[in-house]
């Protein structure tokens, strides 16, 4: 990197299973009220084309409202992949120069990601999640468990999908929720939210809070600047769910690309980004198949 450049994201820790404030009310309304204007919306391509070319050349940046994106690109934005292809994952949340941004605010960022882009092995969430694939109805022998019975029996309350689980009852209802979606996706496989049937979701008693069940949205997924996916926002659970499974082809999301990979890919294919992306992901779509 030139001295000139600016400096990289840095990460900002964000306690697992949890987001930064206002991640889950924004996602809400990107799902419900895609359209945030549709003045805005109309005059998205050309914003979008120019925000794209600003931002590589600056290396840096975010713009672009995801609920927009959304509504204008549609289902090119929707890839099947196999999710063992799928082996990074982006922060929740990071410093960009002092600013602490979250990771759903845009869909086009032009920022140096190397620092904020880790293994989703590094995630409690996501190991505890492989280690019930593995024990099923035994998960009270896997360390894990016993990890967090530790310190609920000491007073604390570790939290998970954004429930302190203040018993060892919470505790269980914890990995029964998750046992629950394991054995539904191996049943019918993991299928988009907007086409799942009602048997994908549990019992009344282990579903999650309503607002998190609203919330719900397929897998998402970043394009980085090599145009290599790693998993963004929505559907961590789900996503090592299917890992722990097996699971061929798995549908995701993409909800951020970044501006420098869009850049070269319009440049390559001699198109405005507008209309390089739908190219561009139908091949990052092909390199993550089996």
């Amino acid at each position: 990197m030139s001295p000139a450049s600016p400096p990289a994201y840095r990460l900002v820790r964000v306690r697992d299973g949890g987001a930064p404030v206002g991640d889950g009310l924004r996602r809400w309304l990107g799902k419900v009220s895609p359209l945030h204007g549709l003045g805005a919306a109309l005059a998205f391509r050309d914003r979008f084309d120019r925000a794209v070319q600003r931002q590589a050349l600056s290396g840096r940046g975010a713009s672009m409202s995801p609920g927009q994106a959304r509504l204008v690109f549609g289902e090119a934005l929707d890839l099947r992949i196999d999710p063992a292809r799928l082996t990074h994952r982006l922060a929740d949340a990071w410093d960009d120069d002092g600013d602490v941004r979250s990771a759903d605010q845009a869909f086009i960022d032009g920022g140096d990601w190397r620092e904020i882009i880790y293994p989703v092995s590094d995630s409690r969430s996501h190991v505890e999640m492989l280690d019930l694939c593995r024990w099923r109805a035994d998960f009270r022998r896997t360390s894990r468990y016993r990890v967090l019975a530790e310190q609920i029996a000491a007073g604390q309350a570790p939290r998970r999908d954004g429930v302190s689980l203040k018993s060892i009852s919470d505790l269980d209802r914890h990995y029964l929720r998750g046992l629950a979606l394991i054995e539904s996706l191996e049943r019918q496989g993991l299928q988009a939210v907007s086409r799942a049937s009602s048997e994908r979701r549990p019992p009344p008693a282990l579903r999650r809070a309503p607002w998190r069940e609203w919330a719900e949205r397929d897998i998402g997924v970043a394009v980085a600047t090599d145009g290599s996916l790693v998993r963004h926002t929505c559907g961590r659970h789900r996503f090592a769910a299917a890992q722990g499974l097996g699971l061929a082809s798995i549908p995701v999301e993409v909800r951020l690309v970044h501006a420098g990979w869009l850049a070269e890919a319009a440049s390559r294919l001699g198109l405005p980004p507008h209309r390089a992306l739908p190219i561009a992901l139908s091949e990052v779509e092909a390199r993550h198949r089996r």
